[in-house]
C-alpha cells in the first residue's frame, strides 16, 4: 500500500511517502514558511523523489491535534481536498501517538506537547511486545488531556509506581524538564531534541498499522480535530 502522511500540528511540518511501514522519501520545515504555503510544494517534491505520482497514492494519513489550532486546520482541510472526491482511506492519527511511535525502545512512552499557559498535551502509552508483535500500536494507559505538568507526572508517578519512569520526549518535555526530573529524579528518562518534533514518516507507521485493524474513513468525511482545550478566542468569549 502506498500511504501519502502529513503533520502540521506544530510550527514544523512534515510529509513522507511510505509503502505500507517502510518510508521511501520524507521532508521536513520549519518556522519560515506557513503550512498553507508549504504543503502542495512539499507533497509534490517527495512524491518525485519516491518516483510517484499523487494518483498512485491508496491511503492518506493527517494528525487531528492536539496541537496548534491553525496547523491542525490547515492539514485537515487540505487532506479533505484530496481525497473528497477520490474517497481513498484516511486514517486519523493522535499528535501525541506520532510522537510515541518514534520512540526506539523502552515500555512506557510519555510525549508531551507544550500547550502554553503553563500547561501540555499528554498521554502515558505502553507498548507491549505482543502488540508488536501483532503489529499493533502502544496501548493507551492514561487517556490524552490539557493539563498542568506537575499535576499529570504526579499521576503518572502514582500509575506507574516509584521503580519506574517511561520515556518522556516532545516539546513538552523539554519545557518542563526540570518538573520530569523533580518527580522521577534519577529514574527519568528524558530524550534528547531529536525527538522533540512529530515526524510524518512515524504518523504513516501509526496510520498503516491501524488500517490494518481497520480503522480508518472513506474519504475524510468524518475525520476531525482533536483540540482537547478551546482556542483562545472561545475562552474570550465565554462570560
Amino acid at each position: 500500500m502506498l500511504l501519502l502522511a502529513l503533520d502540521t500540528s506544530g510550527p514544523s511540518g512534515s510529509v513522507a511517502v511510505l509503502k505500507d511501514d517502510q518510508v521511501l522519501s520524507e521532508s521536513c520545515w520549519s518556522g519560515a514558511t506557513s503550512h498553507t504555503t508549504e504543503l502542495p510544494l512539499q507533497v509534490q517534491n517527495i512524491l518525485a523523489m519516491a518516483s510517484k505520482t499523487l494518483d498512485q497514492v491508496e491511503a492518506f494519513a493527517v494528525t487531528t491535534g492536539p496541537g496548534s489550532f491553525t496547523g491542525i486546520r490547515v492539514g485537515l482541510s487540505f487532506i479533505k481536498g484530496l481525497t473528497f472526491a477520490a474517497r481513498r482511506p484516511v486514517v486519523g492519527v493522535s499528535t501525541l501517538l506520532g510522537l510515541a511511535m518514534a520512540v526506539p525502545d523502552g515500555e512506557y512512552i510519555c510525549p508531551l506537547i507544550d500547550a502554553r499557559r503553563e500547561e501540555v498535551y499528554g498521554a502515558l502509552f505502553r507498548r507491549l511486545e505482543a502488540l508488536q508483535r501483532q503489529g499493533l500500536v502502544p496501548s493507551v494507559i492514561l487517556e490524552e488531556r490539557a493539563v498542568r505538568p506537575r499535576a499529570f507526572l504526579e499521576q503518572i508517578r502514582a500509575e506507574l509506581g516509584s521503580s519506574l519512569s517511561p520515556s518522556f520526549l516532545g516539546s513538552g518535555a523539554e519545557a518542563y524538564r526540570q518538573e520530569i526530573l523533580d518527580v522521577f529524579s534519577d529514574k527519568a528518562i528524558i530524550l534528547n531534541e531529536k525527538f522533540k518534533e512529530v515526524r510524518a514518516s512515524f504518523v504513516g507507521r501509526a496510520a498503516y498499522l491501524k488500517m490494518k485493524g481497520g480503522s480508518f474513513s472513506k474519504g475524510a468525511i468524518d475525520l476531525l480535530p482533536h483540540y482537547l482545550r478551546l482556542s483562545e478566542a472561545e475562552l474570550q468569549r465565554r462570560p
